[in-house]
């Protein structure tokens, strides 16, 4: 594995993470993945 795979995992994982905080904290509005990113 090299460093740069090693960061695209990780930057993957915190945007899951981000993304199911966001969702439990906030109801569902027009805010979709795509504003997000």
């Amino acid at each position: 594995m090299t460093f740069h795979s090693l960061v695209a995992i990780s930057v993957r994982l915190l945007l899951r993470i981000g993304c199911d905080r966001v969702l439990k904290s906030v109801k569902p509005q027009r805010t979709t993945v795509a504003d997000v990113l």
